[in-house]
């Protein structure tokens, strides 16, 4: 019997539990596989253990930022793909080198969809 294909994997990282909640069911209802962190660094901790396609994360979280996990994501892996995630201004993000992407908070459930499938070309859930 041949394998089936995998889905591609994208780590959730939001200290929000209801933006968590939703993101995870958009994506899985799409076909993505999904893994949840609730801030910087559970969500670095979860990269290293799941090494996923895609990272999503919140800027503005508690105990570790989103900019300073994106940091040491990619000192972990140079190519990792991260879309980024802020209600704020992206001003003071234009520093960082090598985000995919960055998506405006709130986000509807078809602007996170785009956003994830802009950020993972020819790649299908």
């Amino acid at each position: 019997m041949p394998a089936l294909p995998s889905r591609p994997t994208v780590l959730l990282v939001d200290d929000e539990p209801m933006i968590r909640e939703l993101g995870r069911t958009i994506l899985e209802q799409a076909g993505y596989a999904v893994v949840t962190a609730d801030d910087g660094d559970t969500g670095v901790a979860a990269y290293e253990a799941h090494r996923p396609a895609l990272v999503v994360m919140d800027v503005t979280m508690p105990r570790m930022s989103g900019r300073e996990a994106f940091l040491r994501i990619r000192a972990l892996d140079p190519a990792a793909r991260v879309l980024l995630s802020t209600g704020y201004t992206t001003e003071d993000l234009a520093s960082l080198s090598g985000p995919v992407g960055m998506l405006p908070k709130p986000y509807r459930p078809t602007d996170l969809l785009a956003a994830v499938h802009a950020a993972l070309p020819g790649a299908t859930p």
